[in-house]
């Protein structure tokens, strides 16, 4: 994950409050190094981690082609097909 990516996303849990995100990372949308270092991003921020999606309010979705899914309450970070991170709803 380049600086960029990770400045963005560490740009955003500060916006909403480390402490306030429950965020659940979609491993398998996710290449497993990018995997591990967005973890590392989101443990350095102190966000508590959820084990499902439907538990979360903040949820990293990786590579997609078109906005994803989303709950009320709850932000979708994913990569669009041009590798821009985008977020989509809102907490």
């Amino acid at each position: 994950m380049g600086e960029k990516y990770k400045a963005e996303l560490q740009d955003k849990i500060r916006e909403f409050g480390a402490s306030n995100l429950r965020v659940y990372l979609n491993e398998d949308g996710l290449h497993p190094h990018y995997f591990q270092h967005l973890k590392d991003t989101f443990q350095e921020e102190g966000v508590k981690f959820v084990y499902s999606r439907d538990d979360a309010n903040f949820v990293f979705e990786g590579n997609c082609d078109a906005e994803p899914a989303y709950q009320a309450g709850q932000v979708v970070a994913f990569f669009n097909p041009a590798q821009t991170l985008l977020f989509a709803g809102a907490l």
